[in-house]
């Protein structure tokens, strides 16, 4: 069977993209397993990750975009590694922290189903898209500003404590892949937010690299 470019490089996405929803999972039980207690992990990444893995995943349905299911594929492994950690994150923290991240857990949960449920009761057709669309690629933009803040620290410090070269390759090849996918697609709600992605993962390649 043929495959076209798009699918190969939507095929692509999927196995590097799911590296930065492994990662976190990966740390947190390495902290369990030492100190079988959450320690000062928060839930907030994984919580961004679970928000932000929604609502591509609902943007990616048939009846919102066209020819997006790799990318529904995607971000449902990232939504599955975010409930993973958050689930057991409740299950072993103190319940201070749990009663600390309950209201936030609960506020993501009920912005995940309103964009689900809320466009398809009041809108239709390209309407639906756009504001599905604009949504995702707005919150996936915001959800950045961990990286921008980290790049600004390392451009003021000289210090590269806080990068991880190897998430750093792993975001900008994510980035870049779905960049091109979304490109490929002509579909500028998947382009926009991964090529600012792939951008914020290149300096942080080159900040490494010169400090």
């Amino acid at each position: 069977m043929e495959i076209d470019l798009q699918t190969a490089v939507g095929i692509a996405g999927i196995i590097v993209g799911a590296f930065p929803y492994f990662r976190p999972v990966i740390v947190f039980m390495k902290t369990v397993m030492r100190q079988w207690t959450t320690g000062d992990l928060s839930a907030t990444p994984c919580l961004l990750i679970y928000v932000k893995c929604t609502f591509f995943m609902w943007y990616a349905l048939p009846d919102v975009s066209r020819d997006n299911h790799l990318l529904f594929i995607c971000n449902f492994v990232g939504f599955l590694f975010a409930s993973i950690y958050i689930v057991t994150f409740l299950w072993l923290s103190p319940r201070v922290v749990v009663l600390k991240n309950v209201g936030a857990i609960f506020a993501a949960i009920a912005v995940s189903t309103a964009q689900l449920v809320l466009p398809r009761a009041w809108l239709h057709g390209y309407e639906r898209q756009l504001l599905s669309g604009l949504v995702a690629a707005g919150f996936s933009i915001c959800a950045c500003w961990p990286s921008v803040k980290i790049i600004d620290s390392v451009m003021k410090t000289k210090n590269v404590e806080f990068i991880s070269f190897s998430a750093s390759i792993s975001m900008l090849l994510n980035g870049s892949l779905w960049f091109v996918f979304g490109l490929l697609g002509l579909d500028p709600f998947v382009m926009l937010p991964n090529g600012f992605t792939s951008v914020l993962g290149a300096l942080q390649v080159i900040l490494y690299l010169v400090y």
